[in-house]
């Protein structure tokens, strides 16, 4: 198995099994982000190898589609005894969330005191509360991650590396956790194996 086909692979796992559970808030694309008049969709988030697409004009190039995860590759290395070959993974999350909107708070019915809806109104519309817990998205997606890597020892024929751990945290720099409010950042990271394709014909030749 190639490098290439290792990132394929992992993709398609990370897209199934953690992209494809969760709904999260997704960000206009014009300057009305933190507008309380914004009528924001829940969307599945997506999933991309390696580098992310650039949006010149809605956000810096450093902050992704959103939401999103980037599976990556940070490292590689060949043990040629063992003839194996391991990849560190990084999984890049990206969510967004400026507060709390008025259809996030939910108001019994008037009609059953147990049942539950979304705030819906002219009220409604005109709320928003900034109140920086907008984390919670991708924390909450992180723990939706680790709960999959956990249930799994491989991820559509790459073997985990089990005797290393699973680490996890938020984005940091120099300064401390990276504050791009209303986005939030985290990163999952782990090893896998795989098996070392030789060519043996050519190793016959230099024999």
């Amino acid at each position: 198995m190639t490098a290439v086909i290792a990132i394929d692979k992992v993709t398609a796992w990370v897209q199934k099994n953690i992209c494809e559970p969760v709904q999260l808030k997704e960000p206009p694309n014009n300057d009305k982000a933190n507008d309380e008049n914004y009528e924001y969709r829940r969307v599945t988030p997506a999933c991309y190898s390696l580098f992310l697409p650039g949006e010149e004009k809605t956000a810096p190039q450093f902050i992704p589609q959103t939401p999103s995860v980037c599976v990556k590759v940070l490292a590689g290395e060949d043990n040629l005894t063992t003839n194996e070959s391991t990849l560190t993974f990084e999984l890049s999350f990206c969510a967004w969330d400026p507060g709390v909107y008025g259809r996030d708070i939910l108001v019994p019915d008037k009609n059953d005191p147990f049942t539950f809806r979304e705030w819906r109104g002219k009220e409604s519309d005109k709320f928003l509360k900034i109140d920086g817990q907008g984390w919670r998205d991708v924390w909450n997606w992180i723990d939706t991650g680790l709960q999959s890597i956990r249930n799994t020892t491989e991820m559509n024929g790459v073997a985990l590396d089990l005797e290393t751990p699973v680490t996890y945290g938020p984005y940091a720099d120099q300064d401390g956790i990276v504050d791009i409010f209303p986005y939030w950042l985290a990163w999952i990271s782990f090893k896998a194996k795989m098996p070392i394709r030789k060519n043996i014909n050519r190793i016959e030749e230099l024999l």
